[in-house]
């Protein structure tokens, strides 16, 4: 990933700016349990989640928390 990434809530998705194609993407519990994975699109990639509360994300070797 190039830059900052930015998680933005939406609903039942939450969509990252900033991704770059291919990168793995992994959303986790605040316990470290994996949520789901995906591979990111080139600048924003869009996760499908039912998951609530803090969700932290990390996008190759970066990471960001959001509340859902």
């Amino acid at each position: 990933a190039e830059g900052a990434i930015k998680a933005v809530v939406a609903g039942d998705v939450i969509k990252l700016y900033g991704t770059e194609e291919g990168d793995e993407v992994t959303l986790y519990t605040t316990g470290g349990m994996v949520i789901t994975n995906a591979v990111a699109e080139d600048g924003v990639t869009t996760i499908p989640t039912s998951a609530e509360g803090v969700i932290i994300i990390k996008v190759a070797d970066e990471t960001v928390k959001v509340v859902r």
